[in-house]
């Protein structure tokens, strides 16, 4: 029943109030059935109002953050934050700072062991902002043709932080 599809909900959301209040204005008023259709839809892609709202969070964050950010979804998620701060000691990125805002805005979570987790959809979120980017001023590179065009091109951004293939 409804209780099943209400629980669903809460897992695609993580709890992120941005998200919680879009899927209830999506879902009220709904039969049982488009209930189960709108979240299968919302399993295999990012539905846009959800995107739209959860891009507001990240819209607001400063230039810095919004790095942090999207390395966090491309590279650390669910490393541990001492070792995110080590790792990112020697950029020019307050981490700790940076960590604390991305948790104040629900953007992640980080448990009491320090682990840092970020829901599936702000991780599709953050790799469609970095698709969006000028291709030759990316930091990070994730698509697969995006990597081999600019290794062939020779095209690659003298400030490239990381490829992944994930």
């Amino acid at each position: 029943g409804f209780e099943k599809l209400v629980e669903r909900v809460t897992v695609l959301c993580s709890n992120l109030p941005l998200g919680l209040s879009v899927m209830g204005s999506s879902l009220r008023r709904k039969k049982e059935d488009d209930w189960e259709s709108i979240l299968r839809r919302l399993e295999n892609s990012l539905n846009r109002d959800i995107d739209g709202v959860l891009r507001v969070g990240y819209n607001s964050l400063h230039k810095d953050d919004q790095f942090l950010f999207l390395l966090i979804a491309c590279f650390l998620n669910y490393q541990d934050d001492d070792r995110v701060k080590a790792m990112l000691g020697d950029s020019n990125l307050d981490v700790r700072l940076g960590l604390k805002t991305l948790a104040y805005k629900s953007l992640i979570q980080i448990s009491p062991e320090g682990t840092i987790s970020m829901h599936k959809l702000l991780q599709q979120v953050a790799r469609e902002a970095v698709q969006i980017q000028e291709p030759t001023k990316r930091q990070i590179l994730i698509d697969i043709d995006g990597i081999r065009n600019a290794l062939e091109t020779d095209s690659v951004s003298t400030n490239v932080m990381g490829i992944s293939l994930d």
